[in-house]
């Protein structure tokens, strides 16, 4: 989960990055620009995840923490209706990198370099408080863990996904020496 509930007991571990990212059409006028300022960016219309997502309430925790104020297009349920409300030209989003998919930039998508973007997030493990995992549980954190080890180098700064067109390994730009 990206934000653990703060009114419950539970043991939460932080395991992999999730930036979250600001997503236009491909053909957006910003595109391939540098470090936007806020000011160009908040003249945009945003569409955005429902109210109460782990997404949302981490770009609602950014904006208070920056004073950023997008204009609210849209909220939708599903990162994939998103992508396809920017596909058709209703404004920009900001979603997990997670969400794009490893040929984001040929399904006619582009992450736009802004000031104060991507926002920092993450995915964690959460359980109540003193519960007891399973062996299956246990071993499936255990490859959660193994995994986010991996992919987590590629999640970091500037080596977010790469377009699809680069001579690299799906979205996370890492070698994969083991078979998947």
């Amino acid at each position: 989960m990206s934000t653990p509930p703060t009114d419950i007991a539970q043991e939460d571990q932080v395991f992999l990055p999730n930036p979250l990212v600001l997503v236009a059409l491909s053909d957006h006028p910003s595109a391939g620009r540098k470090r936007l300022p806020w000011t160009r960016i908040c003249k945009e219309r945003f569409i955005l995840r429902e109210q109460g997502s782990g997404t949302r309430m981490a770009c609602e925790a950014h904006f208070r923490a920056t004073g950023l104020v997008p204009q609210v297009r849209l909220e939708l349920g599903r990162s994939e209706a998103i992508k396809q409300a920017v596909r058709g030209g209703l404004g920009l989003s900001i979603l997990s990198v997670h969400s794009l998919g490893p040929h984001f930039d040929q399904e006619g998508l582009t992450l736009l370099d802004a000031v104060s973007f991507p926002i920092d997030s993450h995915w964690h493990l959460v359980r109540p408080k003193g519960r007891r995992l399973s062996p299956l549980a246990s071993e499936f954190c255990a490859h959660l863990l193994r995994e986010a080890a991996e992919e987590a180098p590629y999640l970091r700064g500037a080596l977010l996904p790469k377009p699809s067109h680069a001579k690299t390994h799906e979205a996370t730009g890492r070698r994969s020496s083991k078979k998947r």
